[in-house]
């Protein structure tokens, strides 16, 4: 899969490097970055579905999630659909998450890459989908160990509070996998197999 999309004109239109947005990010582990930091442009295809709808094709462009990074492991394919705020939780409209996350299933993945995400063979090991965020603030004290230990330190309420906002999206289902949108603090870690979250348990 990997491959088509970096030799796919409309999926290497829209490919990129890193998954970031005002702060908030998706990283990438050491088994999937080269010594310069940077993917592995093999294992790793980032896309970003904004880049496709917000174009002079669209007159009104649907609302889209900021990323969708795709590993390969083996013969095994790993999908992540991430959407970035940097917005408190209170300021972040439900309805327009739900409204990105349906665009990617009803329109990006069976529709306009359909050549891709369904035409093609692939053994999709796993699904996710997120909602990257930092409602305390967390990012800010990462040079200030004492503010972070503090901050990780209420990681349990902090849970509950994000687990709560989420608490009502729907399921999505995609190739036989169902998954809800779970909420991860920025950034989590993607590795070629599995994640780790920001957050310690």
């Amino acid at each position: 899969m990997i491959n088509h999309i970096n030799q796919d004109p409309l999926a290497f239109g829209i490919s990129a490097g890193s998954l970031e947005e005002e702060g908030i990010k998706v990283s990438f582990g050491e088994t999937l970055t080269g010594a310069d930091g940077d993917i592995d442009y093999e294992r790793v295809a980032v896309l970003k579905p904004d880049a496709f709808y917000n174009t002079q094709d669209f007159a009104t462009p649907p609302k889209s999630p900021d990323g969708v990074v795709i590993v390969k492991n083996n013969e095994e394919i790993f999908m992540y659909i991430a959407e970035l705020k940097s917005s408190p939780l209170k300021h972040i409209k439900k309805s327009d998450i739900v409204e990105k996350f349906d665009t990617m299933f009803s329109r990006f993945l069976i529709e306009d890459f359909k050549h891709i995400f369904l035409d093609l063979d692939y053994n999709l090991k796993n699904l996710s989908l997120w909602l990257v965020c930092d409602p305390t603030n967390i990012r800010s004290s990462i040079d200030d160990p004492v503010a972070l230990a503090r901050k990780i330190q209420a990681r349990a309420a902090l849970r509950g509070v994000l687990t709560e906002f989420v608490s009502s999206f729907r399921p999505y289902t995609f190739q036989g996998v169902t998954r809800y949108i779970v909420p991860m603090v920025s950034p989590p870690k993607i590795e070629c197999d599995h994640f780790t979250d920001f957050l310690p348990d």
